[in-house]
C-alpha cells in the first residue's frame, strides 16, 4: 500500500513538473484569454450609446460609427481567437509529447510482474487515452477556469457602470 501511495505521489509530482516547465506558456494562454475578454468589453457600452443616445437624437453618424466600432471589436476578437486556438494547439501537442515520454519511460521501467495481468497493448491504450484526457484538461482547463471567473467579474462591473438594474 505504501508503494502504491509513493508511486501515485511520484507520478503527480512528475506531472506537475511537466506543467511547471511550461508555466510561461500557460500564463501566455491566460493573458491571451484575458485580452479576448477585454476586447469585448466596449460592446455593451457601444450598444448603450446607440440605443440611449444616437437613435433617439437621430444621429445617423453616431449609429454608424458605433456599429463600425462593434464590427471592428468583433473582428479583432475573432482574430485573437484564431491565434489563441493555433497557439493552444501547439502547446497541447508539446505538453502531450512530454507527458507521453514521461509515462512511457515509467512503463518501460516496470517489472514484468507489474503488468502481466494486462492484455497485449491494453496498458498502452489506457495510458494514451488518459494522457489525452489530461492534456485537454490541464493547459486549457486552468486558463478557462480563471477566464470564466474574470468574465463574470468584468461584465458585472460593466453592467453596474452602465445601469445597475441590468446587473440584477
Amino acid at each position: 500500500m505504501k508503494d502504491l501511495l509513493n508511486n501515485i505521489l511520484n507520478t503527480y509530482h512528475s506531472y506537475l513538473q511537466v506543467l511547471f516547465e511550461r508555466k510561461n506558456k500557460i500564463v501566455l494562454i491566460l493573458v491571451i484569454s484575458l485580452i479576448g475578454v477585454l476586447i469585448m468589453l466596449p460592446v455593451p457600452i457601444l450598444v448603450r450609446y446607440i440605443i440611449d443616445d444616437f437613435i433617439p437624437s437621430g444621429d445617423l453618424f453616431g449609429v454608424l460609427f458605433c456599429c463600425g466600432a462593434i464590427l471592428f471589436v468583433q473582428l479583432s476578437g475573432e482574430g485573437l481567437n484564431y491565434y489563441f486556438s493555433r497557439y493552444l494547439l501547439r502547446v497541447n501537442v508539446e505538453f502531450k509529447t512530454a507527458v507521453r515520454q514521461l509515462v512511457y519511460a515509467k512503463i518501460l521501467s516496470l517489472k514484468h510482474r507489474d503488468y502481466e495481468g494486462f492484455g497485449k497493448g491494453d496498458l498502452l491504450v489506457r495510458v494514451t487515452r488518459d494522457i489525452d484526457s489530461l492534456v485537454y484538461l490541464m493547459p486549457r482547463g486552468i486558463s478557462e477556469i480563471l477566464l470564466v471567473i474574470l468574465k463574470v467579474i468584468i461584465f458585472s462591473i460593466v453592467l453596474l457602470w452602465i445601469d445597475y438594474k441590468l446587473s440584477l
